[in-house]
């Protein structure tokens, strides 16, 4: 029983090993993010982000504006896009600030293939096939995003 039990706690690092995880965007390092058409880009040479202003009104604002989270506005749009990684799960964490009793965690609608839930202030985005290209777009209300995390595995 012991040697299953340490055969199967092998086969599980293994494949927890095999898969790897981007963190893309953290409010305590921002990154560099530059105009571009009607929102704002960022890019490591691996995966470029892109914001657009889609249906909202006004103009956004840059994710370095604010020290607490990145604003994505209603009707807005997000696009992860990724060279050679195939994603598999996109892990967004929302903030946790509450003003007049309204907090800024609210679902989104996600390009073709991606699936997703949200539990408490994590938004878990699911694609069994696998893609090179996410995109998400707020469409309740306004979200604060203070982690967002690109993943090879589905989990």
């Amino acid at each position: 029983m012991k040697k299953l039990l340490l055969t199967l706690a092998s086969v599980a690092m293994a494949m927890a090993a095999s898969a790897t995880d981007y963190t893309l965007f953290d409010i305590a390092n921002k990154g560099t993010w530059t105009e571009k058409g009607t929102g704002f880009e960022w890019t490591d040479g691996e995966f470029t982000i892109t914001t657009d202003k889609g249906n909202y009104n006004n103009n956004l604002v840059s994710p370095v504006a604010n020290d607490y989270s990145w604003r994505v506005y209603k009707g807005s749009n997000v696009t992860i896009t990724s060279k050679t990684v195939d994603m598999k799960s996109v892990v967004i964490t929302y903030d946790d600030y509450v003003y007049n009793g309204t907090d800024y965690v609210g679902p989104m609608s996600f390009g073709e293939g991606w699936t997703g839930a949200i539990s408490g202030h994590t938004y878990t985005i699911n694609n069994a096939a696998g893609s090179k290209t996410f995109t998400a777009s707020p469409y309740e209300k306004q979200v604060r995003i203070k982690k967002l995390i690109v993943s090879t595995d589905d989990t």
